[in-house]
C-alpha cells in the first residue's frame, strides 16, 4: 500500500470515528432530555455509563490508529498512558497534537 493510500485510509478511519462519536453524543443528549422528569436510577446510570465507555473506546481506538500511522512506539507496560501522552505532542513536520494537555 503506497503512502497516499495509507493517508486516505487513515483519513477515512478518522471520519468514521468522528461519526460514531457524534452518534454516541447525540444518543446521550437525547437520552438525558427524555429522562428529565423521571427519577434517576440504576438503569439510567448503567445506560449512560455504557455510552460513555463506548465513547472512550472509540476515541482510544482512533488515537491508536493515529499513533501507529505516525509513531508506532508506545510503552508496552503503560500503553494507555503512553498513548494519551503521545496525542498531546506536536511532532514538527509530521502531525499536530491531537489533544491538549490537561491544565
Amino acid at each position: 500500500m503506497n503512502l497516499e493510500t495509507k493517508i486516505q485510509t487513515l483519513r477515512a478511519e478518522i471520519n468514521k470515528s468522528l461519526s460514531v462519536l457524534a452518534r454516541i453524543e447525540d444518543y446521550i443528549v437525547d437520552f438525558q432530555q427524555q429522562k428529565l422528569n423521571i427519577t434517576h436510577g440504576i438503569d439510567e446510570a448503567m445506560i449512560v455509563t455504557q455510552a460513555l465507555t463506548n465513547y472512550y473506546t472509540c476515541i482510544e481506538t482512533l488515537f491508536l490508529r493515529i499513533s501507529k500511522f505516525f509513531e508506532n512506539n508506545l510503552d508496552k507496560e503503560q500503553w494507555h498512558r503512553s498513548l494519551l501522552e503521545k496525542m498531546t505532542l506536536e511532532i514538527e513536520d509530521i502531525r499536530p497534537k491531537v489533544i491538549c494537555e490537561s491544565v
